[in-house]
């Protein structure tokens, strides 16, 4: 397999000597692409585990620090950015012609046009139309921060312009006393001059905050990032921007507060950063070695490398995976962050937490996605590696799959029936309760004064048989209640039984495997029924039973292994990553587009759906396997440190 240097201050090993089964390189504006595609996968790959128990690391989002952003983007000029990324022929093929220009038609973008062309006209500026346009073809750094979902919905772009200066100059000198689109947040001293905040609201629930000073310009997406709840300007806010608008550009280089961020004066024209705590999505116990990617773009090309500590990865794991994976991911796993997760979870596996026998389990998992019968996204393939040494035992595995698997909830029905009936009682009871307290009012005397005394008497016979009426109402409610509150512990007496035999799980001898799993199926109606199998060399688990059949059959050479069917992509000696189908990744995600927007139920959305999506899968189907490998990871430090290596892609011919 030949090999390519990705970065030229690392030197190139010696070539191996290529061979008729022996995948050719990848193209290098490929390779930056499928880079791109590979932070999505591992992005996506990690989601899986929330199906499990195991809390992510804390991630309090409500307070953004503002000093580690999750991805930073750094850029000679920002408005071509979308041109370059579409250099990739798999991005420029799957993607359409709306991305190259989605900034021009962005809804903020143009409410932001539309109020600085505002904002010139009422107070004579003179500002061209062409003035963010012009701004935005200029080097700028974008800093970015995921919400409580992981997405990144925060930003901050700075900005670095000579056309800035007469903008700066003004927007320091504006009176905006009347306005109510534009509102001063603060004001802070940036090189000895005090400059204002200002906060442009774009709609009731959307606005931005810009401010400038000499040849820079900072914006961030939302004003909760740089104010408190009560509007005024945060220290560590005010701090930020102070950095960002300096003309020490030293100082702005030591911005961002991670160690493994590249330096500010590179001269790629651009530059993707992203944190292990945006691609790890929370799971960085589960790929603890990899701290950071970073993805430059120079002349066409892109490239990729990934921020180490020595990588743990047993190559083997890639011979106890099935063959026709629609991608897989493999990492090292640190077992001791596991453990502390499921201290922190209280999970009742007292006797493999004192033995610590997660930690004789070997460093390395993987996780796949298939495409056959019964496969979809949600039912993944977890793969470990046990060691000569592991002191893992069956009741350990037991009490965690016990603790980690739902149950079938069927039997919970008529508990669910019979609530639901009492919240109906309750409200129709508290209405009975609010017109008797009605009826019992007197009436308005004005009004009744003006009845004769016959009408009025018959009033007052009407309201008292009303009054009766509900009271009678009232009782029949009342017992309605404790026939429900009767019938409901009645119904939880009978569920023992069937609780019992939801929660039996069956442990039987399959070959060479124990296998552990849920006597009754957690869904019928969809055949889901997890299932855990291992052996003295690996460990397997889906919510998919059949898939997990099917992993043991690799291990008993009834079944091929992903190695073996990709036809020398993945290199038995290397440390492998990433492997991705594309072919299968478009199968799977049309089949996921088509289970998540029902036809019936969501009509429009199924119909873009099956408008736009067709084209860019069947784009996305012709592109050959690929596979990603760390070119040299014997040159990672250890322990705490870590070093940039270069990542290099692999695909068949």
């Amino acid at each position: 397999m030949s090999t390519s240097t990705l970065t030229t201050d690392i030197p190139t090993p010696a070539p191996i000597p290529p061979s008729p089964n022996t995948p050719k390189p990848v193209s290098w504006k490929l390779k930056g692409t499928l880079t791109i595609v590979a932070v999505l996968l591992v992005a996506v790959a990690v989601f899986a585990w929330y199906r499990l128990r195991l809390p992510v690391q804390p991630d309090n989002q409500a307070e953004i620090s503002l000093g580690t952003p999750d991805v930073w983007i750094h850029s000679q000029n920002l408005a071509l950015l979308p041109h370059d990324l579409l250099q990739l022929p798999i991005l420029k093929s799957v993607l359409t012609e709306d991305f190259l220009y989605f900034y021009e038609q962005d809804v903020d973008w143009l409410s932001l046009q539309g109020a600085i062309r505002r904002l010139s006209f009422e107070h004579d500026l003179n500002w061209s139309d062409n003035l963010l346009k012009n701004i935005a073809a200029a080097p700028a750094d974008v800093y970015l921060w995921r919400d409580g979902t992981h997405a990144l919905r925060y930003w901050a772009l700075s900005i670095e312009r000579d056309p800035l200066l007469t903008v700066a100059q003004q927007l320091a000198q504006m009176k905006l006393v009347a306005d109510r689109q534009i509102t001063e947040v603060g004001r802070i001293n940036v090189d000895g001059d005090e400059i204002p905040l200002l906060k442009i609201a774009l709609s009731s629930q959307r606005s931005l905050v810009l401010a400038a000073h000499g040849k820079r310009l900072v914006l961030f997406s939302d004003s909760a990032m740089v104010s408190r709840d009560a509007g005024e300007l945060d220290t560590n806010a005010e701090a930020f921007v102070q950095t960002l608008l300096a003309k020490d550009a030293k100082a702005r280089g030591k911005l961002i507060n991670d160690s493994q961020a590249p330096e500010l004066t590179t001269t790629h024209a651009q530059t993707v950063w992203m944190s292990n705590r945006f691609f790890a999505q929370g799971y960085g116990a589960f790929m603890p070695d990899i701290q950071a990617l970073r993805f430059d773009y120079d002349h066409g090309t892109w490239t990729s490398q990934a921020n180490t500590r020595k990588i743990h990865v047993d190559p083997r794991i890639w011979a106890q995976i099935p063959a026709y994976a629609a991608w897989c991911a493999s990492t090292s796993i640190d077992w001791t962050q596991v453990e502390a997760a499921l201290k922190s979870a209280k999970a009742p596996v007292d006797h493999m937490l004192e033995s610590k026998a997660l930690e004789s389990l070997a460093p390395t998992g993987a996780v796949c996605w298939y495409t056959e019968a019964g496969d979809d996204v949600s039912k993944p393939l977890f793969i470990g590696l046990r060691t000569e040494k592991s002191t893992l035992k069956t009741e350990d595995l037991t009490a965690l799959f016990n603790w980690g698997v739902s149950t079938n909830r069927d039997y919970y029905q008529p508990i669910r029936e019979i609530q639901a009936k009492k919240r109906q009682l309750a409200a129709q009871l508290q209405a009975v309760n609010d017109e008797i307290k009605a009826l019992k009012k007197s009436p308005d005397r004005s009004e009744m004064q003006d009845l004769g005394k016959e009408e009025r008497a018959a009033r007052e016979q009407e309201r008292s048989d009303q009054l009766a009426a509900k009271k009678v109402e009232k009782e029949d409610l009342k017992k309605q209640q404790d026939d429900a509150r009767d019938a409901l512990i009645e119904a939880k007496k009978k569920l023992d039984p069937e609780i019992k035999a939801a929660e039996a799980l069956t442990t039987q001898q399959q070959g060479g495997f124990i296998t552990i799993k849920r006597t009754l199926e957690i869904l019928p109606t969809q055949s889901t029924n997890p299932m855990l199998a291992f052996n003295n060399q690996v460990l397997y688990f889906s919510p998919s039973g059949p898939l997990v059949e099917r992993a043991m059959k690799v291990a008993d050479q009834r079944y091929p292994n992903v190695q073996e069917a990709s036809k020398g992509l993945i290199d038995p000696k290397a440390i492998t990553l990433l492997y991705v189908n594309p072919a299968k990744v478009a199968t799977l995600m049309t089949e996921t587009g088509h289970d998540a927007l029902p036809q019936k139920s969501l009509p429009r959305l199924r119909a873009a759906f099956d408008y736009h999506m067709p084209s860019r899968m069947s784009a996305l189907a012709q592109q050959a396997p690929f596979a990603v490998t760390l070119k040299n990871p014997s040159a990672s430090a250890g322990g705490d440190t870590t070093a940039w290596q270069p990542m290099i892609w692999h695909s068949t011919p």
